[in-house]
């Protein structure tokens, strides 16, 4: 399969699901994949708006929290896959089996945890509005 459809289908399934539901904006990293035409036009078509804000607090990298739960699922089942692309097949039924509520969850949490960080830490939070950050959906 196309490694482009692939990207779309596994990542961009629920994160635009949860951002079309919640009237959102997505947080888009400069990464390689978020920043590919085919990837902005998937989204464009969609209708999703993206914004582009830095952060540097782990408290607003949510889609850490996904690659955790991904990791440790994965780590489980790790024993069962033999080859690289049995890997690849437990990676995707992992993905497939986090609930869509986990990533709404996230997705909702992000004005308390944005909230929070500029609470507890406003001037580091200013600073690191000039670095780069790491893409995620937010409520309005």
């Amino acid at each position: 399969m196309n490694s482009r459809v692939e990207y779309v289908g596994c990542t961009n399934k629920k994160l635009a699901k949860s951002a079309l539901e919640l009237n959102s904006i997505l947080q888009d990293g400069h990464t390689r994949p978020h920043r590919a035409g085919f990837i902005r036009d998937y989204l464009q078509n969609l209708g999703v708006e993206r914004m582009e804000w830095p952060v540097c607090s782990a408290d607003l990298y949510p889609t850490e929290h996904l690659w955790d739960q991904l990791g440790r699922a994965v780590l489980t089942r790790v024993t069962n896959a033999t080859t690289l692309a049995d890997l690849r097949q437990l990676l995707v039924e992992e993905w497939d089996a986090i609930p869509q509520q986990c990533v709404t969850k996230l997705a909702t949490s992000m004005r308390r945890r944005c909230q929070a960080v500029v609470a507890y830490w406003p001037s580091h939070f200013l600073l690191c509005a000039l670095d780069h950050f790491n893409g995620m959906w937010y409520k309005r």
